[in-house]
């Protein structure tokens, strides 16, 4: 590939680069009519030697426009450009995409491709914004979607083959030998990918230490798949092929590849692999199934499961995903029916057809803003359509461009109802201050690591007559779900009680037995990251609650260091790290009759390892907490005492909110036991509680 480079200040940010890359470009650009105009490149035919040319087709109307092809990759380093021709006149296109264009660039005939970086004036603002807008429909009228992974490299051939050797087991194996447009299209119409392929073993395949393994892993590994456009990119298209170098492969091979490797091999095959690769093999995941929720609050479960994604500028963590159509999940007479991404805007209710042209929240992208003003805007609307440690930005709004250190905890809001349905009553006295009306319940008193089981202490928290059965429900959050690992299935324990139970004092005793003495039961698993020991498996007893050392600055968080290791003076790799002593979540089992025979009551029906999935669900980052009135709950493991906890108007669940000053700054939200279902508004309305306001900054 003859390259003619041209560059310029290294030292601008990525952002600024976009902007003069753009400038240079703006002369080679004709206005467009309308709103609903769109460009296509028409490229022209050409062999090795021979330079890029194109020209630019104006289309008046994108509903009635020629066949095309569209172009998904990753733009590259903006300062790092080649020259190519636009209709005779210089164009400046970054290396990437001069890749791409060079290998589907034909050598006889003109081909008509979308590539938003040339058939986007980027230096019009105004034109950015309305076609930002149509991205989702721009792919979607594509004949065909390319995704360019990157030139041809010494493990191409092996790894895309490998890819193709397993898809194709896998396929062989859960749709017998009918042929690759069969099992691309048998594979569109699967709802729970993860599920279906974590049960295909295959035998025939090499050993993990295999350098097979390593080759695949380059693939994922590459950008693209964790750039946050490419979501709505692979989505929109049913015709979608994966290209590297010269070899090209079906998308929903290359996904289901993802999936496999993730849920059906070998742990330490995924393990083994680097963090960028786990990233691309989970991005690729994500993309195959799509995002099932609510329509309560399907964007912002979008949002926040992109936070890993890539992106130059942070203002596209939003925009990207203005027209995701994430799939509803829609409960008909306690059947849960899941309607398929690829159907939308063709075969929906027509109570759900005006929703495939808007945007979530009625947002447009608009890059006259900043990027706080962005995500402002996304925090506003969602506390007026919905429900509800950064100084730059208040608490109240989120950083969609900032993954969670450490990992936060996993709430599933639609369970609950904590405000009653009340609406959210606010007010924005500034751009840094949202007024929120609610109710305080309380304040924290202590936060602890651990909660008894049995014995005179229980008396001493707001636990009910069966306390037994409340400490169960609280330790799951209050959540039930079957064998069945789709997340619509997650409903109240309250609807199977006597199951839940039941569930609970069968792990109760699979862990303590015949165990007659005093014991800490730990509700996490924790391994040293320098000799790979146990710190606390979930299934042991011990009679003292172990502690882990942990580095906030190590793998996102999750460095762990047992106590031998640390005495021994090992230490983790950072020189200026500080490892501080981290207490495990556990319970205490105090021993005595009445306790175990109530277990032992209930235990033959239930489902040991099905309970302990739910504790490993909600328990992670967490921890218990207990008020001034002895209200029990569940928290992040930052809370602290001295947060408030209280019921804001608007929000399915209480929230934790720290004093600063003459306002609050919120912590998170919080599961309290029996204040989960308007309890709160109902002692207000008694008497017993008050409303009140809440600055939040």
């Amino acid at each position: 590939m003859p390259l003619n480079q041209t560059g310029f200040d290294h030292a601008l940010t990525p952002v600024n680069r976009l902007v003069e890359a753009a400038k240079r470009n703006r002369h080679n650009y004709s206005p467009l009519p309308s709103n609903h105009s769109m460009r296509v490149m028409v490229l022209r035919p050409g062999r090795n030697e021979d330079p890029i040319v194109f020209s630019l087709d104006i289309v008046h109307d994108r509903k009635h426009v020629e066949e095309y092809h569209a172009l998904s990759y990753c733009w590259g380093d903006a300062a790092d450009t080649v020259e190519v021709l636009c209709s005779g006149k210089p164009f400046f296109i970054t290396r990437t995409l001069y890749g791409a264009l060079w290998w589907l660039r034909s050598e006889d005939s003109a081909r008509r491709l979308w590539a938003d970086a040339v058939c986007i004036n980027q230096d019009d603002i105004t034109e950015r914004n309305v076609q930002v807008s149509m991205f989702r429909q721009i792919y979607a009228g594509a004949r065909r979607v390319h995704i360019w992974l990157g030139p041809r490299d010494a493990d191409t051939s092996n790894a895309m083959a490998f890819i193709d050797h397993i898809a194709t087991k896998c396929c062989t194996a859960m749709y017998g030998e009918e042929g690759r447009s069969q099992w691309v299209a048998r594979l569109q119409q699967e709802d729970e990918p993860s599920r279906v392929f974590s049960q295909i073993l295959l035998t025939t395949l090499p050993d993990v230490s295999s350098s097979s393994w390593q080759t695949l892993a380059g693939r994922y590994d590459r950008p693209w798949f964790t750039r946050v456009w490419v979501v709505q990119e692979v989505q929109a298209c049913n015709d979608v092929w994966v290209t590297s170098g010269d070899i090209t492969l079906e998308w929903e091979f290359v996904a289901l590849v993802a999936s496999w490797v993730r849920y059906a091999t070998d742990a330490l095959i995924y393990y083994g692999t680097s963090s960028e690769t786990q990233r691309g093999l989970r991005a690729a995941t994500t993309m195959r199934q799509g995002l099932v929720t609510r329509w309560e609050i399907p964007f912002l479960l979008a949002l926040d499961r992109n936070r890993e994604r890539s992106c130059t500028d942070n203002r596209d963590r939003v925009f990207a995903m203005l027209q995701h159509p994430i799939r509803p999940v829609l409960e008909l007479n306690d059947q849960v029916a899941t309607l398929s991404h690829k159907t939308l805007g063709n075969d929906l209710p027509p109570s759900l057809q005006d929703q495939v042209n808007e945007t979530h929240l009625g947002i447009r992208a608009d890059y006259n803003m900043t990027t706080l003003e962005v995500y402002r805007d996304v925090a506003l609307r969602s506390i007026q359509r919905t429900s509800l440690d950064d100084l730059e930005f208040p608490s109240w709004i989120l950083r969609w461009d900032l993954a969670t250190v450490g990992g936060e905890p996993y709430f599933q809001p639609w369970l609950y109802n904590a405000c009653a349905g009340r609406r959210p009553i606010l007010s924005c006295p500034s751009a840094s201050t949202l007024v929120l009306r609610g109710i305080r319940i309380d304040s924290v008193l202590r936060r602890k690591s651990t909660l008894p089981v049995g014995g005179k202490s229980m008396r001493d928290f707001a636990l009910g007559p069966d306390w037994l059965l409340s400490l169960s429900r609280i330790i799951t959050r209050d959540t039930w779900a079957s064998d069945h690992i789709h997340s619509s299935t997650w409903k109240r324990a309250t609807e199977e009680l006597d199951s839940h139970f039941a569930d609970f004092a069968a792990y109760m005793l699979d862990i303590v037995g015949d165990n007659i003495t005093d014991s800490f039961i730990p509700l996490l698993e924790r391994w040293c990251d320098i000799c790979d020991g146990p710190v606390a498996p979930s299934e042991e007893i011990g009679t003292e609650a172990p502690w882990t050392y942990g580095c906030e600055d190590c793998s996102d968080g999750e460095f762990d260091l047992c106590l031998p290791c640390y005495k021994s003076g090992k230490r983790c790799n950072g020189s200026f790290h500080k490892l501080q002593q981290k207490p495990i979540m556990g319970l205490r089992y105090i021993h005595n009759d009445m306790t175990l025979n109530r277990l032992r009551a209930s235990a033959s029906t239930g489902n040991a390892e099905r309970y302990k999935r739910r504790v490993r669900n909600n328990c992670t980052y967490t921890f218990f907490f207990v008020t001034e009135a002895g209200h029990v709950g569940i928290g992040p493991d930052y809370v602290c005492p001295g947060d408030v906890v209280a019921v804001l108007f608007g929000g399915r669940v209480p929230f934790l909110l720290r004093k600063r000053a003459e306002h609050y700054r919120i912590v998170g939200p919080c599961y309290v036991f029996d204040m989960m279902d308007g309890k709160a508004v109902e002692d207000c309305e008694e008497g017993r509680l008050v409303e009140e306001e809440f600055e939040l900054q």
